[in-house]
C-alpha cells in the first residue's frame, strides 16, 4: 500500500492535475476492512492542495441513507480547509447532512446518479433544497445501468437529468444546463 500511496502523492503533485480522488468511507465493503479506509483517507488528505477538486466517496450500508457515514467522514476531515473544492460523488443525503456539510465546506458540489429514482422522500427533499449551483450529474459508469443494459455509459446522462427534473420540478434542459456550467466552474474546464 505504500507504494500505492507514494504514487498517488506524486500523481497529484503535478500541476495538471485538477481532481483528489475519490477518497472516502464505503461501509457496504465488508466491516474488517474499514479502519484501512479510514487509514486511507488520513494518510491521503495531507496531500491535498486548494487548487484540486476533492472528490469524495461516501456510501453507507447496505439499505442505508449513508446519513451517519457522511456525518462520520465529516467529523474526519477537520484538517481539511473549509475553503476546499470539493464534488461529493454519488451523493444519497439527507438535508440535514447538506446543511451541515455546506456549513463546513461552503465550496461543496452535489453529484447525482440515476440512483436518484431509488430516494425516499428525505433524500428527495435534499435534492430539491441544493441550489441548482451546486448541482451535478454523474453516470458513475459502469454501475447503475439503465434496464436492459449490463452497465451504465456516459451517454445515460440524460436519465440522471431527467430523475433529477422531475424531482425539482424544472425542464430536463435547465437540469443540463446548470449541471454543464457548474462542472465547468467547479474543475475549471474550457469549453
Amino acid at each position: 500500500m505504500n507504494d500505492w500511496i507514494g504514487h498517488m502523492k506524486h500523481l497529484v503533485g503535478k500541476e495538471r492535475v485538477v481532481g483528489f480522488g475519490e477518497i472516502g468511507l464505503d461501509l457496504t465493503e465488508p466491516e474488517k476492512d474499514w479502519h484501512h479506509q479510514f487509514q486511507l483517507v488520513d494518510r491521503l488528505l495531507p496531500s491535498l492542495k486548494l487548487r484540486h477538486v476533492l472528490v469524495v466517496h461516501c456510501r453507507g450500508m447496505p439499505g442505508d441513507s449513508s446519513t451517519a457515514t457522511i456525518m462520520l467522514l465529516l467529523h474526519r476531515m477537520k484538517s481539511v480547509s473549509c475553503i476546499q473544492r470539493m464534488h461529493l460523488h454519488c451523493f444519497t443525503g439527507d438535508s440535514y447532512v447538506v446543511e451541515k456539510w455546506l456549513e463546513v465546506f461552503p465550496e461543496t458540489y452535489f453529484g447525482f446518479t440515476n440512483m436518484v429514482e431509488r430516494f425516499d422522500r428525505h433524500p428527495q427533499e435534499a435534492v430539491t433544497r441544493i441550489h441548482e449551483s451546486r448541482l451535478l450529474l454523474e453516470t458513475e459508469t459502469p454501475y447503475f445501468p439503465l434496464p436492459g443494459n449490463k452497465w451504465s455509459s456516459p451517454n445515460h446522462i440524460h436519465r440522471a437529468a431527467r430523475l433529477l427534473a422531475e424531482i425539482r420540478n424544472v425542464s430536463v434542459e435547465a437540469v443540463l444546463a446548470a449541471t454543464t456550467e457548474n462542472a465547468i466552474r467547479l474543475y475549471g474546464l474550457r469549453v
